[in-house]
């Protein structure tokens, strides 16, 4: 993996959560995975639910132990940069849905979280999210009323097992032949890419037919 990313000539390294298993008790693999990725480039890296659990299981701040191994966490948090003279912000943030009356539900303060996507939309910069789950921005017409330029998203597993002329058999949070699960979406105006990641949920079924990618973004 470190030999096609280095490949690749990346200016940015984007990792959208879920680089561990809730259940892990040995982080420092990807502990030493980030430190080698960030001397091929910058790290923007958002929490997915399994190291939210994690976290909640152990106590460990995992926060602190990445951006201490080189990466720039982004949960509810933007940055601005500025690449090859071109100027970005790049935000991140968890959440499954943002509901239209803004309620507090399990997976977070909907009103906090629309606040801090009505700031982060708030300038003349291309603006990228990362948010690990894409149910807000593939499903729920809330996520149309921001101004978002690019959303990068996983969770979905690209279906676990995907079968010809069928597509993906399962995602997490979407149930069984929950349709086309990778690729690029276009959600109002704005582009949602989707991507079938690395891993696999051996606990439901096991990766089949479906290929890991890293996804490779070219910006004009």
């Amino acid at each position: 993996m470190l030999k096609k990313l280095k490949e690749c000539e990346p200016d940015l390294i984007f990792i959208t959560g879920d680089l561990i298993n809730s259940d892990e008790n040995e982080i420092s693999p990807m502990l030493d995975l980030v430190k080698k990725l960030r001397e091929i480039a910058p790290i923007y890296f958002s929490l997915g639910n399994h190291e939210i659990e994690y976290e909640k299981r152990t106590g460990i701040d995992l926060t602190e132990k990445l951006e201490k191994a080189g990466a720039k966490v982004l949960e509810e948090k933007f940055v601005d940069v500025t690449v090859k003279g071109q100027k970005f912000r790049i935000g991140g943030l968890y959440t499954v849905y943002i509901p239209e009356d803004y309620e507090v539900h399990e997976w977070g303060n909907a009103k906090e979280q629309a606040e801090f996507l009505k700031e982060m939309e708030d300038t003349e910069r291309y603006k990228i999210l990362l948010s690990h789950i894409p149910n807000t921005w593939m499903y729920y017409d809330t996520a149309a009323t921001f101004d978002l330029n690019l959303i990068f998203t996983g969770h979905a597993h690209g279906g676990q097992a995907i079968l010809p002329f069928v597509g993906g058999l399962y995602a997490p949070d979407m149930g069984y032949f929950p349709g086309r699960l990778s690729g690029v979406y276009e959600k109002g105006h704005t582009q949602v890419i989707l991507s079938r990641g690395l891993g696999s949920n051996t606990e439901v079924i096991p990766r089949f037919n479906n290929i890991p990618e890293i996804v490779e973004v070219e910006l004009k």
